[in-house]
């Protein structure tokens, strides 16, 4: 937890004992009074709060006025698409996304994946966010991904037709030793003239398959909306990996490239 993340209607109050942010600030950071940490508002922005107790009662916290917050950075403009997984690589996955702070996230519902998934607790009451939230907390920025369902790919593209056409890059993984890498892509987005902001970037789309993968007719529907394959090696990768690896690098060479254009200026 490198950020605690509070709501609207949550600032300003205290954590009672058995919340799970008092409980890991008390067990595992081991927090003190007079400790200081890093706060967030969620959507908004985040400061440093002093503590004034952590104990089996409960936190408390001083906090910083709303005026006071740092404001957000740009979010990361990237757009995962991604063929729902086995429900506990879902959960998995949705804090590592969310740790990275891309703009969107699309889940469909792949050809080859079970029908089952979309029944899943994990749909049920937004339940999903407390997993991004947890994402959050780990990557020290309190915003949340902005999430949507759809139980097709076809109606996940359909839904974007903006998006698709002013995207820098439409990426989705494949296998295949004649496929162009997405390594040699990342380099060439960090070393490319771009724009010193995020929010000045064009999404870039990237698409990853389920365990069972793209189904032939997924992969016809990709190239009929202009998505180039990619691979990521020669291995077979998990989709927790392949998620995990293809944004990390992604988001490397994003950072890399806006660093690079501010220095210029």
């Amino acid at each position: 937890m490198n950020c605690v993340i509070f709501t609207k209607e949550e600032w300003g109050q205290n954590l009672p004992s058995h919340d799970e942010r008092s409980i890991h600030l008390r067990e595992v950071l081991r927090v003190q009074a007079g400790d200081q940490l890093k706060v967030g508002l969620l959507g908004a922005g985040y400061a440093t709060a002093l503590v004034k107790r952590c104990d089996r009662t409960g936190t408390e916290l001083s906090f910083p006025a709303p005026e006071q917050l740092s404001t957000l950075a740009a979010v990361v403009p990237v757009r995962l698409i991604l063929a729902h997984p086995r429900p506990p690589v879902m959960q998995r996955l949705l804090k590592d996304i969310n740790a990275l702070d891309i703009q969107k996230i699309d889940i469909v519902l792949g050809q080859l994946a079970e029908k089952s998934y979309f029944e899943s607790k994990i749909w049920k009451n937004k339940h999903y966010e407390s997993f991004l939230l947890q994402g959050a907390c780990q990557g020290g920025v309190p915003r949340l991904s902005q999430l949507t369902r759809h139980w097709s790919l076809q109606a996940a593209l359909t839904s974007m037709p903006g998006t698709l056409s002013d995207a820098s890059h439409k990426i989705v993984f494949d296998l295949g030793s004649k496929l162009p890498s997405f390594l040699d892509l990342c380099h060439q987005i960090a070393h490319s003239a771009g724009f010193s902001e995020f929010s000045q970037q064009p999404e870039i789309v990237v698409a990853v398959g389920c365990e069972r993968g793209w189904s032939y007719q997924e992969r016809a529907i990709f190239g009929q909306a202009g998505f180039t394959s990619y691979s990521l090696g020669s291995s077979i990768l998990r989709t927790e990996a392949a998620v995990n690896l293809a944004l990390g690098m992604l988001c490397l060479a994003l950072t890399t490239a806006t660093s690079k254009q501010r220095q210029a200026e």
